[in-house]
Protein backbone atom coordinates (compact mmCIF):
# COMPACT_ATOMS: atom_id res chain seq x y z
CA UNK A 1 0.00 0.00 0.00
CA UNK A 2 2.69 2.62 0.47
CA UNK A 3 5.32 1.20 -1.13
CA UNK A 4 5.57 3.99 -3.77
CA UNK A 5 6.76 6.41 -1.01
CA UNK A 6 9.59 4.74 -0.89
CA UNK A 7 11.27 6.33 -3.86
CA UNK A 8 10.86 9.92 -2.46
CA UNK A 9 11.91 9.01 1.09
CA UNK A 10 15.13 7.30 -0.02
CA UNK A 11 16.19 9.87 -2.45
CA UNK A 12 16.29 12.65 0.16
CA UNK A 13 17.56 10.20 2.58
CA UNK A 14 20.77 9.63 -0.25
CA UNK A 15 22.11 6.92 1.92
CA UNK A 16 25.79 5.77 1.29
CA UNK A 17 27.33 2.38 1.26
CA UNK A 18 29.10 1.95 4.70
CA UNK A 19 26.77 4.26 6.75
CA UNK A 20 24.89 3.34 9.74
CA UNK A 21 21.35 4.11 9.73
CA UNK A 22 18.54 4.12 12.14
CA UNK A 23 14.89 3.42 10.93
CA UNK A 24 12.34 5.17 13.57
CA UNK A 25 8.87 3.83 13.47
CA UNK A 26 10.26 0.69 10.79
CA UNK A 27 6.93 -1.41 10.92
CA UNK A 28 6.89 -4.48 8.77
CA UNK A 29 10.34 -3.39 7.55
CA UNK A 30 10.08 -2.25 4.43
CA UNK A 31 11.84 1.33 4.49
CA UNK A 32 14.42 -0.94 6.72
CA UNK A 33 15.17 -3.53 3.97
CA UNK A 34 15.49 -1.12 1.84
CA UNK A 35 18.40 0.92 3.82
CA UNK A 36 20.23 -2.47 4.16
CA UNK A 37 20.39 -2.61 0.32
CA UNK A 38 21.50 0.91 0.11
CA UNK A 39 23.97 1.04 2.56
CA UNK A 40 25.12 -2.79 1.79
CA UNK A 41 27.01 -5.04 3.75
CA UNK A 42 29.64 -2.13 5.36
CA UNK A 43 26.66 -0.23 6.32
CA UNK A 44 24.49 -1.10 9.52
CA UNK A 45 20.54 -0.61 10.09
CA UNK A 46 18.89 0.15 13.21
CA UNK A 47 15.15 -0.78 12.91
CA UNK A 48 13.33 0.69 16.04
CA UNK A 49 9.50 0.19 16.63
CA UNK A 50 7.52 0.10 19.79
CA UNK A 51 5.45 -3.18 18.40
CA UNK A 52 6.96 -6.31 19.38
CA UNK A 53 4.53 -8.13 17.03
CA UNK A 54 5.37 -5.93 13.37
CA UNK A 55 9.37 -6.68 14.27
CA UNK A 56 8.56 -10.29 14.68
CA UNK A 57 6.31 -9.87 11.11
CA UNK A 58 9.33 -8.21 9.62
CA UNK A 59 11.71 -10.28 10.40
CA UNK A 60 9.43 -13.58 9.10
CA UNK A 61 8.76 -11.97 5.63
CA UNK A 62 12.74 -12.08 4.63
CA UNK A 63 16.35 -11.64 5.51
CA UNK A 64 18.80 -9.04 4.16
CA UNK A 65 20.85 -9.92 0.61
CA UNK A 66 23.47 -10.75 0.65
CA UNK A 67 25.20 -7.44 -0.13
CA UNK A 68 22.99 -6.11 2.46
CA UNK A 69 23.81 -4.54 5.77
CA UNK A 70 23.39 -6.18 8.69
CA UNK A 71 19.89 -5.39 10.69
CA UNK A 72 19.70 -4.94 14.44
CA UNK A 73 15.57 -5.01 15.53
CA UNK A 74 15.12 -3.36 18.53
CA UNK A 75 11.35 -3.33 20.42
CA UNK A 76 12.05 0.49 21.76
CA UNK A 77 10.35 4.06 21.67
CA UNK A 78 12.57 6.21 19.88
CA UNK A 79 11.69 9.06 22.13
CA UNK A 80 12.94 7.21 25.58
CA UNK A 81 14.98 4.36 24.03
CA UNK A 82 18.84 4.95 25.09
CA UNK A 83 19.93 4.94 21.20
CA UNK A 84 23.51 5.78 21.81
CA UNK A 85 25.41 8.92 21.04
CA UNK A 86 26.60 10.30 17.52
CA UNK A 87 26.34 6.85 16.71
CA UNK A 88 23.96 6.92 13.22
CA UNK A 89 24.54 8.66 10.22
CA UNK A 90 21.14 9.31 9.32
CA UNK A 91 18.16 8.47 10.76
CA UNK A 92 14.98 7.85 8.48
CA UNK A 93 11.00 7.32 9.18
CA UNK A 94 7.83 6.54 6.95
CA UNK A 95 5.05 7.15 8.86
CA UNK A 96 6.78 6.44 12.18
CA UNK A 97 7.27 10.14 14.21
CA UNK A 98 3.91 11.17 14.64
CA UNK A 99 2.49 9.43 18.03
CA UNK A 100 5.28 11.07 20.49
CA UNK A 101 4.18 11.75 24.02
CA UNK A 102 6.58 14.79 23.64
CA UNK A 103 7.99 15.33 20.32
CA UNK A 104 10.41 17.70 20.84
CA UNK A 105 11.72 15.07 23.42
CA UNK A 106 11.83 12.91 20.97
CA UNK A 107 13.55 14.57 18.24
CA UNK A 108 16.10 15.88 20.86
CA UNK A 109 16.71 12.29 21.69
CA UNK A 110 17.29 11.30 18.00
CA UNK A 111 19.93 14.14 17.51
CA UNK A 112 22.08 12.73 20.15
CA UNK A 113 22.22 9.26 18.43
CA UNK A 114 23.15 10.59 14.81
CA UNK A 115 26.68 12.13 14.48
CA UNK A 116 27.53 15.82 13.90
CA UNK A 117 26.66 16.77 10.20
CA UNK A 118 24.57 13.53 10.13
CA UNK A 119 20.85 13.97 8.78
CA UNK A 120 17.10 12.93 9.04
CA UNK A 121 14.35 12.15 6.43
CA UNK A 122 11.53 11.55 6.96
CA UNK A 123 7.31 11.39 5.80
CA UNK A 124 4.30 12.13 7.88
CA UNK A 125 0.88 12.31 6.80
CA UNK A 126 -0.93 15.65 6.07
CA UNK A 127 -3.94 16.68 8.27
CA UNK A 128 -6.66 14.32 7.27
CA UNK A 129 -9.36 17.04 5.78
CA UNK A 130 -6.31 17.49 3.25
CA UNK A 131 -5.89 13.90 2.40
CA UNK A 132 -8.40 12.07 0.63
CA UNK A 133 -6.48 8.73 1.55
CA UNK A 134 -7.80 8.79 5.18
CA UNK A 135 -10.49 11.60 4.69
CA UNK A 136 -12.89 9.60 1.80
CA UNK A 137 -13.68 6.93 4.18
CA UNK A 138 -13.97 9.04 7.26
CA UNK A 139 -15.91 11.54 5.99
CA UNK A 140 -18.18 8.45 4.77
CA UNK A 141 -18.74 6.86 8.03
CA UNK A 142 -19.48 10.18 9.60
CA UNK A 143 -22.11 11.21 7.44
CA UNK A 144 -23.82 7.81 7.01
CA UNK A 145 -23.62 7.62 11.09
CA UNK A 146 -24.94 11.24 11.90
CA UNK A 147 -27.90 10.21 8.80
CA UNK A 148 -28.96 7.25 10.93
CA UNK A 149 -29.98 9.69 14.22
CA UNK A 150 -25.96 8.94 15.85
CA UNK A 151 -24.17 11.41 17.27
CA UNK A 152 -20.97 12.06 16.15
CA UNK A 153 -18.78 14.27 17.90
CA UNK A 154 -16.34 16.72 15.89
CA UNK A 155 -12.91 15.32 15.71
CA UNK A 156 -9.56 17.38 15.22
CA UNK A 157 -7.86 16.73 11.84
CA UNK A 158 -4.56 17.22 13.07
CA UNK A 159 -3.73 15.26 15.72
CA UNK A 160 -2.49 11.23 15.96
CA UNK A 161 -1.01 10.01 12.65
CA UNK A 162 -1.65 13.52 11.45
CA UNK A 163 0.24 16.23 14.23
CA UNK A 164 3.34 16.79 11.75
CA UNK A 165 1.10 17.40 9.21
CA UNK A 166 1.52 20.98 8.98
CA UNK A 167 5.30 22.77 7.80
CA UNK A 168 5.16 24.95 10.45
CA UNK A 169 4.77 22.78 12.84
CA UNK A 170 7.67 19.97 11.66
CA UNK A 171 10.06 23.38 11.68
CA UNK A 172 9.32 24.43 15.17
CA UNK A 173 9.36 20.79 16.49
CA UNK A 174 12.59 20.02 14.33
CA UNK A 175 14.22 23.40 15.65
CA UNK A 176 13.49 23.55 19.18
CA UNK A 177 14.97 19.66 19.03
CA UNK A 178 18.32 21.44 17.74
CA UNK A 179 18.17 20.12 14.11
CA UNK A 180 18.86 22.57 11.15
CA UNK A 181 18.73 23.43 7.49
CA UNK A 182 15.10 21.89 8.42
CA UNK A 183 13.34 21.76 4.88
CA UNK A 184 9.80 20.55 4.23
CA UNK A 185 7.98 19.77 0.98
CA UNK A 186 4.75 18.78 -0.15
CA UNK A 187 4.33 15.01 -1.13
CA UNK A 188 1.33 14.00 -3.43
CA UNK A 189 1.11 10.25 -4.77
CA UNK A 190 -1.62 8.37 -5.43
CA UNK A 191 -1.89 5.24 -3.42
CA UNK A 192 -3.91 2.23 -3.79
CA UNK A 193 -5.56 1.48 0.02
CA UNK A 194 -5.12 -1.69 1.17
CA UNK A 195 -2.58 -1.89 -1.87
CA UNK A 196 -3.04 -2.97 -5.65
CA UNK A 197 -5.01 -5.33 -7.07
CA UNK A 198 -7.41 -5.54 -3.52
CA UNK A 199 -11.09 -5.55 -4.39
CA UNK A 200 -13.30 -3.15 -2.21
CA UNK A 201 -14.56 -5.71 0.29
CA UNK A 202 -10.99 -6.54 0.76
CA UNK A 203 -10.49 -2.36 1.33
CA UNK A 204 -13.33 -2.49 3.65
CA UNK A 205 -11.74 -4.90 5.68
CA UNK A 206 -8.71 -3.47 5.79
CA UNK A 207 -10.16 0.05 6.76
CA UNK A 208 -12.65 -1.40 9.48
CA UNK A 209 -9.89 -3.29 11.21
CA UNK A 210 -7.41 0.00 11.68
CA UNK A 211 -7.24 0.96 14.93
CA UNK A 212 -8.06 4.21 14.18
CA UNK A 213 -11.38 3.00 13.32
CA UNK A 214 -11.82 0.72 15.91
CA UNK A 215 -11.24 3.32 17.70
CA UNK A 216 -13.44 5.70 17.17
CA UNK A 217 -16.92 3.07 16.09
CA UNK A 218 -15.57 1.27 19.58
CA UNK A 219 -18.80 3.34 21.61
CA UNK A 220 -21.18 2.26 18.89
CA UNK A 221 -23.58 -0.41 18.69
CA UNK A 222 -23.45 -3.36 16.37
CA UNK A 223 -25.93 -1.33 13.65
CA UNK A 224 -23.44 1.44 13.48
CA UNK A 225 -20.53 -1.26 12.73
CA UNK A 226 -22.78 -2.11 9.67
CA UNK A 227 -23.66 1.25 8.48
CA UNK A 228 -19.74 2.03 8.67
CA UNK A 229 -18.74 -0.89 6.64
CA UNK A 230 -21.88 -0.09 4.06
CA UNK A 231 -20.82 3.63 3.95
CA UNK A 232 -16.83 2.66 3.10
CA UNK A 233 -17.80 -0.06 0.73
CA UNK A 234 -20.13 2.63 -1.31
CA UNK A 235 -17.43 5.24 -1.24
CA UNK A 236 -14.39 2.49 -1.90
CA UNK A 237 -16.63 1.59 -5.14
CA UNK A 238 -16.69 4.77 -6.85
CA UNK A 239 -12.92 5.21 -6.45
CA UNK A 240 -11.59 1.42 -7.35
CA UNK A 241 -9.92 1.65 -11.02
CA UNK A 242 -10.43 -2.05 -11.60
CA UNK A 243 -6.92 -2.26 -9.95
CA UNK A 244 -8.08 -1.23 -6.58
CA UNK A 245 -8.94 1.82 -4.49
CA UNK A 246 -7.03 4.55 -5.81
CA UNK A 247 -6.67 7.85 -3.47
CA UNK A 248 -4.70 10.72 -3.54
CA UNK A 249 -2.31 10.86 -0.58
CA UNK A 250 -0.95 14.06 0.65
CA UNK A 251 2.36 13.83 2.85
CA UNK A 252 5.11 16.16 3.97
CA UNK A 253 8.93 15.17 3.17
CA UNK A 254 11.44 16.38 5.81
CA UNK A 255 14.92 16.74 5.61
CA UNK A 256 16.89 18.29 8.52
CA UNK A 257 20.84 18.37 9.67
CA UNK A 258 22.62 17.79 13.01
CA UNK A 259 25.17 20.66 12.87
CA UNK A 260 26.25 20.24 16.45
CA UNK A 261 27.96 17.46 18.82
CA UNK A 262 25.58 15.40 20.29
CA UNK A 263 23.88 16.27 23.72
CA UNK A 264 23.43 20.10 22.98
Amino acid sequence: MLEPVLDPLFEQAALRPGEQVLDIGCGRGATTYRAAHEVGRTGAVTAADVSPDLLAEAQSVRSPGSGDASIEWVVADAQRAALGESRFDAAISRFGVMFFDDPVAAFVNVRRAVRSGGRLAMVTWRPRNACDFHSVGWAAVNEALVENGYDVADSNPGVGPFSLGVDEVVESVLGEAGWVDIEVEPLELPLYFAGPNIPVDAAVDTAMGMTGMQTFLQPYDDRARALAADALREAYTTRHDGSGVRLDAAMLITTALNSGAAGD
